[in-house]
């Protein structure tokens, strides 16, 4: 039988009691620790495998977009105030809602502005958000921040995709609460 080592976690407050530790980490910093290192292994090692050069450009900008993104997270859904997965690597991606869908409007996906941060297993905020519509949101603390990050890159959304339903309904929405 092995016996499990005792020890002060590496990344517990100074004040934590001594528990069982697994690679100097408690049982809940060792997941957390480890679900980090898989996700950024999976990252560097996935295989590309696309029939042009912008596909795999898309594909590797859109991981890292999403990585600077979880950096920004703060662990609150902006609609509800429930929890996000800001603590788990793993999931972290799926708090992490394009304001105006990355398939519609490829000119601002990548920008740094184009999000919001949703729960995704709380209330489903995120779901909600890309199923029912922008109506889903209005009214909530987070339809603010997403008018005010709105302004910050509708300059760049071509004419074009300034003619799509929802960016017409998003700008018609964001006109009307404007306060």
């Amino acid at each position: 039988m092995i016996n499990a080592k005792i020890g002060y976690c590496l990344d517990c407050p100074e004040a934590s009691p001594m528990k069982p530790l697994i690679a100097k980490r408690c049982q809940f910093h060792y997941k957390i620790f480890r679900s980090k290192v898989n996700s950024e292994k999976r990252i560097a090692k996935h295989p590309i495998i696309c029939a042009n050069k912008v596909s795999a450009y898309r594909f590797v900008s859109r991981a890292k977009w999403f990585k600077e993104r979880a950096n920004d997270l703060t662990g609150v859904c902006a609609a509800c105030g429930s929890r996000s997965c800001k603590d788990d690597p793993k999931y972290e991606k799926f708090s992490i809602a394009h304001i105006f869908p990355k398939a519609y409007f490829p000119s601002v996906e990548l920008h740094k502005d184009n999000f919001i941060e949703l729960c995704f297993w709380d209330l489903n905020c995120h779901g909600q958000y890309d199923n029912q519509g922008i109506e889903t949101i209005v009214g909530t603390p987070a339809w603010l921040i997403m008018v005010k990050r709105f302004h910050a890159f509708e300059h760049l959304l071509t004419d074009e995709e300034k003619t799509r339903k929802f960016y017409k309904k998003f700008k018609q929405l964001a006109d009307e609460n404007r306060d």
